[in-house]
């Protein structure tokens, strides 16, 4: 990875009319984008970009840069955050059972294999990497052989907490495998919502304060996130908030007033473009967190999820790869996506942070596809 310091844009004016021009292009011509905003900034501060296209809702007001929207699973860096924030503290290890974090007899038998039950071997490290192999509540079948995601594309707005979340996948959900030691080879995981349900359990129950206070204090005051929200949760979530832009599946607006608040800490954030450049900037930058090492640690192995995904710590990695763009592979990025659409990279070969959503669930490689351009395109008007 070359310095960032080293990457200089040709010509920010001709940059930002290049990618306003590819970005309504994409937006107008794909059938399935409603709306979408997008913002990019440099690290250094030397170039920013944003834009809108499209309405809240068909007959709402037009969507702007300024717009806070549902930030689904990038919540998931959030919380990851916040259980490394506890471990320096001292509060918390990663090696630590997840059960001693928890109420006694919560999770009891919750990871069967067979006649053998692997949970108490689940540690808070296999919860932030997706490799407790536990399944997911939200995309696995259950006893009806339909999952939750099916339910609300269907149009169904229902709503669970986490004895339910634990009751489904301990009772009627199986395992993808036992709870992988750190070295184990192949270095696979296996993306499971569940993982985090118990990490923001474990996040209340060890300092008797709830998700929404708990990211306020650790997070949200220190780095001035004014606009950065727990939906359905605190104070915050009054109804004289804007209710975020809808979610659409292909040509159906979903219902999701009261599901998404049940998701708290693997995805139920509003935020906005400027509060999540914030966040993101901050730790990569060395601003969040005490020791430089942490950071490190999100980072320091990654774990095949789905091609081109990897995992770390509450963090998602695309490696570059001449399978996504034969001609031009993009420049890797590291961050989080979200299953609505929604997306926060930084690609530190361009020293580029990258914040938006298209409120789309499928095809879920269409956020993609803009952002393997939008890199391109940047790419192409830098010197590195």
């Amino acid at each position: 990875m070359k310095e960032a310091s080293n990457v200089t844009i040709h010509d920010p004016e001709k940059l930002s009319r290049d990618l306003t021009a590819y970005f309504e292009r994409f937006a107008s011509r794909n059938k399935g984008v409603h709306h979408a905003l997008m913002s990019l900034r440099r690290g250094d501060g030397s170039f920013e970009w944003e834009s809108a296209h499209g309405t809240v809702s068909p007959d709402g007001p037009p969507l702007t840069p300024e717009t806070p929207y549902f930030i689904a699973s990038v919540t998931k860096i959030y919380t990851a955050a916040a259980v490394l924030l506890l471990m320096e503290q001292g509060r918390i290890s990663l090696t630590d059972p997840i059960s001693h974090h928890l109420p006694e007899g919560l999770v009891d038998g919750l990871h069967r294999v067979g006649s053998e039950d692997h949970t108490s071997t689940i540690t808070v490290r296999h919860l932030l990497a997706n490799t407790s192999g536990l399944a997911n509540f939200y995309e696995d079948r259950d006893s009806s052989g339909t999952t939750l995601q099916q339910r609300l594309f269907a149009g169904e707005d229902p709503t669970f907490d986490l004895d339910d979340v634990i009751c489904t996948v301990r009772d009627e959900m199986k395992p993808h495998f036992a709870p992988l030691p750190l070295d184990a080879e192949g270095k696979r995981a296996f993306y499971s919502d569940t993982n985090f349900q118990l990490l923001g359990a474990i996040l209340e129950y060890l300092t008797d304060k709830s998700l929404s206070e708990l990211f306020r204090e650790l997070i949200f005051a220190p780095l001035d996130l004014r606009e950065t929200y727990l939906y359905g949760r605190g104070p915050a979530a009054q109804e004289d908030r804007p209710r975020p832009p809808l979610i659409w599946h292909k040509k159906k607006p979903m219902n999701v007033d009261r599901v998404m608040s049940c998701f708290g800490a693997d995805g139920a954030l509003v935020s906005t473009t400027a509060d999540q450049h914030r966040f993101l900037q901050a730790l990569f930058q060395g601003h969040l967190f005490a020791r430089d090492q942490t950071l490190e640690l999100m980072q320091e192995r990654w774990n095949k999820i789905w091609f081109p995904m990897e995992y770390g710590l509450g963090l998602m990695r695309i490696k570059s790869s001449r399978l996504l763009s034969p001609l031009r592979p993009p420049p890797t990025i590291i961050g989080h996506s979200g299953s609505s659409g929604s997306w926060l990279y930084f690609c530190p070969a361009l020293d580029l942070y990258l914040a938006g959503t298209i409120d789309q669930t499928a095809p879920r490689s269409l956020p993609f596809r803009l952002l393997i351009k939008i890199l391109q395109i940047v790419d192409q008007a830098s010197e590195r």
